[in-house]
């Protein structure tokens, strides 16, 4: 991590002590500055900054003494931006003051020399830090001819999740990012969420060992990740490829061909999806009790991939009012998710 003496800047404009909040507020505004230091014989002695003039909207006359916000942090221009970051968290402030050491070895003392604010620590942090969350890439084994992945509960997701990714994300407490990274592969984690038999836990490395570890409780943190973007109604725009001119027809709306409309629209395709029934979902949402899940917060995510630019045709009993001879004809390919249209029958005499 690089030293604070990469980022320090001058002192910026200070104002007396003895200065009215009003003036300094006039000031402040006038400078177009995030904060002025407070100088009082010499020596810095606090920072008055918007948050500080508000405290003194009242009454603007009385010195800006009363109102600074005092004592300002410093640190040593060879401490490191992790330290001046630190600081700027547990004191709540927007600037530290920099100090350089001067004298001989036992008679030392500090002179300021600049300031750093938050901005340029955050900007240079950003230069030098990597978000191995989301850069993480699971190559596997090439001698098999694909992407095996290799943590054990993403090799046990059937739809192969990036499940150490959006669990790192939770831990972070950046939840829509979370979020965002369940939906590169899975367009209904509301339900899966809720719903899945979750092998990945039954592969957690954490559940191996006997002890007062259990496995991650992977199911629920997708399902909490997905609550939060749904309590706060956030939807995706996402970045399609241009348009290429072909057609692809869809039959069924269900998890399948809901998926496949997805991911042909990110493709550049345009879609036709055909639906027997009334409303979109398929099994989802005519088969499954409504007591298991929110069946608004399934529509929330259908409606996201329709938005996508998806041609909807409800009430097309492909078959009967719609041929499929016909589909094949008017669309470069057709795919089929009718799903399953007859239930199983048990193996007991009399059913």
């Amino acid at each position: 991590m690089p030293a604070l003496s990469k980022v320090v800047q001058p002192v910026p404009e200070t104002c007396s002590a003895e200065l009215s909040a009003g003036e300094a507020l006039q000031q402040l505004l006038a400078t177009g500055a995030d904060a002025l230091l407070v100088e009082k014989q010499g020596t810095i002695v606090g920072l008055f900054g918007h948050r500080e003039a508000v405290a003194a909207f009242d009454d603007g006359s009385r010195p800006v003494e009363r109102y600074m916000r005092r004592p300002l942090p410093g640190r040593n221009v060879a401490d490191s931006l992790e330290s001046g970051a630190d600081i700027m968290y547990r004191e709540d402030t927007p600037l530290v003051l920099i100090t350089e050491d001067e004298g001989p070895l036992f008679k030392k003392t500090s002179k300021t020399i600049g300031i750093v604010s938050a901005l340029e620590v955050l900007a240079e942090i950003g230069k030098t830090t990597t978000d191995t969350a989301s850069n993480k890439v699971f190559l596997g084994r090439r001698d098999l001819g694909l992407n095996v992945p290799v943590s054990p509960c993403q090799r046990a997701c059937p739809i192969h999740q990036d499940i150490a990714t959006y669990v790192d994300y939770v831990s972070q407490g950046r939840y829509l990012d979370s979020w965002l990274v369940i939906h590169e592969t899975n367009p209904f984690p509301s339900m899966l969420g809720r719903l899945c038999n979750h092998p990945c836990e039954t592969d957690c490395k954490r559940g191996w060992v006997q002890g007062p570890e259990n496995a991650v409780s992977i199911k629920s943190l997708k399902r909490f990740a997905t609550d939060y973007a749904w309590a706060r109604r956030v939807k995706i725009d996402w970045q399609r490829a241009p348009e290429n001119g072909k057609r692809v027809a869809i039959v069924g709306s269900g998890p399948a061909g809901m998926t496949a409309a997805q991911d042909l629209r990110l493709m550049g395709y345009t879609v036709d999806l055909y639906e027997r029934e009334a409303k979109l979902g398929g099994l989802l949402s005519a088969s499954i009790p409504h007591f298991r899940f929110d069946i608004d917060q399934l529509e929330w995510e259908m409606q996201m991939i329709v938005d996508m630019g998806v041609n909807v045709f409800l009430n097309k009993n492909v078959g009967k009012d719609v041929k499929l001879e016909q589909l094949f004809k008017e669309y470069d390919a057709v795919f089929l998710s009718v799903g399953m249209m007859t239930g199983r029958i048990l193996p007991v005499p009399g059913s």
